[in-house]
């Protein structure tokens, strides 16, 4: 399974104490990002969308998957316009990808986000000059996607897993 998700990807961090609740004695914690929720419910949305569009009647996955996630974040002002550059920046990969993996069990793709045995995830800034982009490189601030089971315990350095990967990769570096 694979889609995209437009808008900008928001971590996971850390959650900001916010008091005590009276009723049940126990810490009230909120997220220290406003824009993980806006975030997650895209991906959840889009993961969704997909599922209705793709399947007849989809049922979560219960076994081990493969994740694949590349984010594709806004181009600096301040970024060279004629040269590839890397984020090296915040916000921090994890932090995206732990988002990305709560709203993919939210939408019902998985049953539980530990069922990720691989990942395979990058950021990358949105190219705006044809001379610094690179195939299959998003051509919006968002997401590409990739949910592959795993049949059994193979990992991503088995051949055919890998190849699968890579056939997605070509696919999707065609389709754009």
């Amino acid at each position: 399974m694979q889609f995209e998700v437009w808008g900008e990807p928001a971590p996971q961090g850390s959650k900001s104490f916010k008091g005590i609740s009276s009723r049940t004695g126990h810490a009230i914690l909120a997220e220290s990002s406003k824009k993980v929720r806006p975030w997650r419910d895209q991906v959840a949305f889009m993961a969704r969308a997909h599922l209705n569009r793709t399947y007849t009647r989809w049922e979560p996955i219960t076994g081990p998957v493969h994740l694949v996630v590349e984010f594709a974040m806004p181009r600096p002002v301040s970024a060279p316009k004629t040269r590839r550059t890397l984020p090296a920046t915040k916000p921090d990969l994890s932090k995206l990808l732990r988002s990305t993996e709560d709203a993919l069990t939210t939408a019902g793709v998985w049953g539980d986000d530990g069922q990720v045995v691989d990942v395979t995830m990058r950021e990358r800034y949105v190219a705006t000059d044809s001379r610094v982009t690179a195939p299959g490189d998003l051509e919006h601030v968002g997401a590409r996607i990739t949910v592959i089971p795993v049949a059994s315990a193979d990992t991503l350095w088995e051949e055919d897993l890998a190849g699968q990967v890579i056939s997605l990769y070509e696919q999707s570096s065609q389709a754009a």
